[in-house]
């Protein structure tokens, strides 16, 4: 089944653009959401934690289970299930701690808001409102336990941002350009996060075992942003992990040098460092104000080869051949329009014209040093492999930050820094029992 692409990524600057205050309003999204649990399911009334006076049923986790799964586009099976139950429990506990506490600062989101972001959802995933929760209904999923989660999401921007008002001073966004003048030339890199708590030396051995749960959905077609979202405990899960570009002397020694032995699109093993385990992705690196590759603007072209989602080795490695047998014979973009049927490929694509930036990072790793006109390495998914052309490029020039992007770049860190903080706080001061 087609993974849901369901990344709400709301940055704290995009939460004061809406408008918060009605309790208790009916949502436009209920009409479509007919498939709820009985009140006499067996799930409903089985506990899996009590949060305070809040309580969070199985049928709750079986339903983020699924969502999450969906959107990790990993297959459901037991196996993956029982490796994310944990991870998915204890963000479910977070959650209703901060939902608790936005009602108790009586923070409310308007029904409209609400579906405004469920239609934009929907318009993701190239679907209506209706034709969306029906694809959640193939995976077991209702649109209200989505909505919860979406909401949940907003509620607590909200908060945050009644709550903290980082100031940035001028002269503190002219030192960092000082500093990157100072460093042009040098190397930075693109960075994202999954970061899991240790807070306790007998923790480590069981985070340690989650992190590298986690790093095999990812080696199996997981997406790293729809990971670090759903379970990093790290300040920058809100921004899907994103820590964005820094230098390795801005980084702890332990994880410094994992990056250096890292390639664009790599991720690595999770590393212990201040605490927890980070499972660290490299997107890309660049020369400080030097071009800005993300901002590279290319005509870009797509060649499909099938592949089960159970495909044994043999399959995989056919599957491989054929694609090598199509690699050698593209020589330009008009080679691939008879590739479909006899020449091997089961479908091309044409993605039009796009920005580096916008690309997953395991695509935008494959085709950064492609020549024009000639087929990318194979790119392994769950249900296909895939094959990168670059019809034609259009360099970008050197870039250099402007001081309102630096300024929102350093509210956003502190913002989500505060966001952390406050949490840990709630959880500290929490009567948490987990069944």
């Amino acid at each position: 089944m087609k993974p849901l692409y369901i990344l709400f990524r709301l940055t704290f600057a995009a939460v004061g653009m809406w408008t918060f205050g009605l309790a208790g309003a009916t949502h436009a999204y209920a009409q479509f959401d007919d498939h709820a649990p009985p009140p006499t399911d067996e799930r409903v009334q089985r506990i899996a934690a009590v949060v305070n006076d809040g309580v969070i049923s199985e049928y709750d986790l079986e339903q983020r289970l699924s969502l999450a799964i969906s959107t990790m586009g990993v297959p459901d099976s037991e196996r993956t299930r029982q490796q994310l139950r944990p991870r998915v429990l204890e963000s479910l506990v977070d959650e209703k701690l901060q939902v608790q506490e936005a009602r108790l600062k009586e923070v409310e989101i308007e029904a409209d808001e609400l579906d405004a972001t469920l239609e934009a959802l929907s318009r993701q995933n190239d679907t209506s409102l209706a034709e969306f929760t029906m694809m959640l209904h193939e995976s077991g999923i209702t649109l209200h336990t989505l909505a919860e989660q979406v909401s949940a999401d907003m509620l607590w921007r909200k908060l945050i941002r009644q709550s903290f008002l980082p100031r940035i001073s001028d002269e503190e966004v002219d030192r960092i350009i000082a500093q990157r003048e100072a460093a042009k030339g040098e190397t930075e890199y693109e960075l994202a996060e999954i970061v899991l708590r240790a807070a306790k030396p007998e923790d480590r051995l069981e985070t340690l075992r989650a992190s590298n749960k986690l790093l095999e959905q990812l080696r199996r077609g997981a997406t790293f942003p729809v990971v670090a979202r759903q379970f990093s405990q790290g300040s920058t899960a809100a921004n899907c992990g994103d820590i964005g570009w820094v230098q390795l002397n801005q980084l702890p020694a332990e994880l410094a040098k994992e990056v250096q032995n890292m390639t664009p699109g790599e991720v690595g093993a999770p590393i212990f460092s201040d605490g927890s385990y980070h499972i660290l992705l490299l997107k890309e690196s660049r020369e400080i104000l030097g071009p800005d590759i993300t901002l590279t603007e290319m005509h870009l072209k797509q060649i499909f080869f099938d592949l089960p989602e159970d495909a044994d080795a043999q399959q995989q490695q056919d599957a491989k051949d054929l694609s090598d047998i199509v690699r050698s014979s593209v020589t330009s973009c008009d080679d691939i329009g008879a590739l479909v049927g006899e020449g091997g490929a089961s479908r091309t694509s044409d993605l039009g014209r796009i920005m580096m930036g916008e690309l997953p990072p395991q695509i935008r790793a494959a085709v950064a040093d492609l020549e024009i006109g000639v087929p990318s390495d194979a790119i392994r998914t769950p249900t296909e492999v895939v094959l990168m052309v670059i019809c034609d490029r259009k360099e970008p020039p050197d870039q250099a930050p402007t001081k309102d992007s630096i300024t929102q770049r350093l509210h956003e860190r502190r913002m989500a820094m505060m966001a952390r903080r406050y949490l840990r706080d709630l959880q500290r001061d929490a009567i948490i029992d987990i069944r």
